[in-house]
């Protein structure tokens, strides 16, 4: 696919780029479009280099390395991207150079360069946020049509926390968006099917999110999907932990085995080493983190970095309503005996699959701590996964689920037939 796309003219794609130049112009490199607000930050940085990757000049001799290398043309003293496109698009200045980034798959190539045949980055923008507005309808529409309510509150605490309006208006935040809903959607079309084959399910989530992300909130794409998989599996507590394991290896081997699949490939047809450019890349974001002041941060500081980005009021405000909504249905339950202790171990499962976030943030924690302000929306996961097993709970004891196991909270199997 990556090929055919880079078989395409460019010279409508240059023009429908520059179309929309100003953009870039007037908005500079990370606005924000609520003063203040981190969440808020776009990412037109890379987004300019998508573009400039998307409009560089074919040579039909070389499509298959420019198709493995993802080119781009550069510009003596130039700080920016951004700045690069528009002096390039918009003031006519010539190249005098190219640089390559092929330690990606950049596979959102496969619909950017088509697309900028037709429209400009404002109109793509703008259909972005409409796709993304009707993916998320569909999958609020099959929840309900399924009577999984219990999933709708979690949905929108992961929504508040990645900000769609953002994410909508930047192309390097919307890749990992479409793996969740759809992966999601995916799912819930096809459950029979899936939950015979749950270790493809994942194996090609991972390989998604390695052929299509710029490495921005990858754990989102394993625990959102894990989470409403595990609302559907039965068994007690312990068989879901196995089964978690079980899947987040296969996402792993997706995820990491279509890294190297490209590293491996893009050397040979390049001849030069990729894998030594992207372990040096992997000891950068995952070394010590050294601040702007010269300062280090360990990682705690890193994950603070990323939490502090919702430590505002409007997110306080909505996680406290959130947790004031699951604290009312567990008192009601309680007061009417129906809470028993030994059903919260059955939120284990979830909070692991909440937790995972962190890990892979500490792993990585001089991205995390740099790019906080983007990579902080691996939150969304947890805070999804922790009112997910909330509501898990809640259905459990209204008696709308049985744990499929020879003993839990309520008894054996045979002692659960005279409740």
């Amino acid at each position: 696919m990556l090929i055919a796309v880079y078989l395409l003219p460019t010279d409508e794609m240059k023009r429908n780029a520059a179309s929309s130049i100003d953009i870039f112009y007037t908005e500079s490199v990370y606005p924000q479009q609520v003063q203040g607000y981190k969440t808020s930050q776009l990412d037109n940085e890379t987004d300019a280099v998508m573009l400039l990757g998307a409009i560089y000049d074919r040579k039909p001799s070389r499509v298959l390395q420019n198709a493995m290398a993802v080119p781009h043309i550069t510009l003596e003293g130039t700080s920016s991207f951004c700045i690069t496109l528009k002096e390039y698009l918009w003031d006519g200045y010539e190249p005098d150079g190219e640089a390559d980034y092929s330690r990606y798959w950049h596979g959102y190539m496969i619909w950017l360069k088509p697309l900028l045949l037709f429209m400009d980055y404002a109109d793509i923008r703008i259909l972005n946020m409409a796709v993304q507005i009707f993916l998320l309808m569909l999958l609020i529409t099959e929840l309900a049509g399924r009577k999984m309510f219990s999933c709708i509150p979690p949905l929108g605490c992961a929504l508040v926390i990645l900000n769609p309006v953002a994410v909508a208006m930047s192309l390097q935040f919307s890749s990992i968006y479409y793996i969740v809903v759809i992966s999601l959607l995916i799912y819930l079309k096809c459950q029979e099917k899936i939950d015979q084959n749950l270790w493809i399910y994942f194996l090609l989530i991972g390989m998604a999110v390695a052929y299509f992300d710029f490495l921005t909130y990858p754990a989102a794409s394993f625990c959102i999907p894990a989470g409403l998989v595990l609302t559907q599996q039965n068994g007690n507590w312990k068989e879901k932990l196995r089964a978690l394991i079980r899947w987040g290896i296969f996402w792993a081997v997706g995820y990491g085995g279509m890294w190297a699949e490209k590293w491996l490939i893009g050397s040979l047809i390049l001849e030069n080493n990729i894998f030594l450019q992207a372990f040096i890349q992997m000891g950068v974001h995952s070394g010590e983190v050294t601040w702007i002041d010269g300062s280090h941060l360990g990682v705690f500081a890193a994950l603070w970095h990323n939490i502090k980005v919702l430590l505002r009021w409007p997110y306080l405000l909505t996680f406290l309503l959130l947790a004031g909504y699951y604290c009312k249905q567990i008192l009601e339950q309680t007061k009417a005996g129906r809470i028993k202790t030994g059903i919260w171990k059955n939120w284990l499962p979830y909070l692991f699959l909440a937790l995972l976030p962190f890990l892979w943030m500490a792993l990585l924690k001089s991205h995390s701590a740099w790019c906080y302000w983007y990579t902080y929306r691996n939150l969304a996961a947890s805070g999804f996964c922790l009112c997910l097993g909330l509501g898990r709970i809640l259905e459990m004891n209204r008696g709308n689920h049985w744990e499929n196991d020879e003993y839990d909270a309520w008894g054996t199997k045979e002692e659960r037939s005279i409740y």
